[in-house]
């Protein structure tokens, strides 16, 4: 990073360049970022012989996973980045726990295993009960990559019974399990809220040598 403005030690303004070797043509252009605490992006430019070409009225760009949602569209229950790959399944309504919203029907979440992996099954941990609002989904579909890109259908994952009597508030698993193992290095879990609240707090992916999971 270069920075371009310095208010103090800890608050100051900085630009990330990539510098390529040798032009490239593309139309698309990917930035991945990894951080370790808030990450905060202001303006994305491509350059072309000093021409900034990613602005204009045609440029469009799209998000995996969308950020972080603003405290009017419940903050409280946003996702870090972590949570739903951090070990932990939520026995209740716990927000540190979970990633939950009660607007959008549709929440699609993109995992990257670091690696292709040989899969034999994926589990969704969500909440379900009724209390406090939070509901079962109304479905969880899964698809696969091996560049991020391009993506195959896996299908939908399927739960035990649960009831919806407005006093409970439980963890459900939502399992697929696929009839072959599949090697694969991304996943995305498309989670369809139903009313309410839709609140997920782990995803498991099954190594097929049962080995353990990722």
């Amino acid at each position: 990073p270069a920075i371009t403005r310095r208010r103090s030690a800890t608050d100051m303004d900085g630009v990330i360049g990539f510098a390529l070797d040798a032009p490239v043509t593309a139309r698309y252009v990917t930035l991945a970022f990894r951080p370790t605490g808030w990450l905060m992006l202001s303006e994305v430019r491509i350059l072309d012989a000093g021409n900034n070409v990613a602005r204009g009225a045609g440029v469009r760009y799209g998000l995996r996973p969308w950020p972080t949602p603003a405290p009017e569209t419940a903050a409280q229950y946003a996702d870090d980045g972590v949570r739903l790959t951090d070990g932990v399944i939520a026995q209740g309504l716990n927000r540190t726990q979970v990633f939950g919203w009660d607007r959008e029907s549709e929440r699609t979440v993109e995992v990257d295993l670091g690696k292709s992996v040989a899969v034999s099954s994926a589990t969704v941990w969500t909440l379900a009960g009724g209390a406090a609002g939070v509901r079962a989904p109304s479905s969880i579909t899964l698809e696969c990559s091996d560049d991020g890109v391009h993506w195959k259908d896996l299908g939908a994952a399927v739960h035990g019974p649960v009831v919806e009597d407005g006093k409970t508030c439980e963890a459900l698993p939502w399992t697929l399990r696929l009839s072959r193992p599949a090697a694969l290095r991304y996943l995305r879990v498309r989670t369809r809220r139903s009313i309410g609240w839709a609140m997920l707090s782990e995803i498991e992916v099954h190594a097929a040598d049962d080995q353990g999971k990722r």
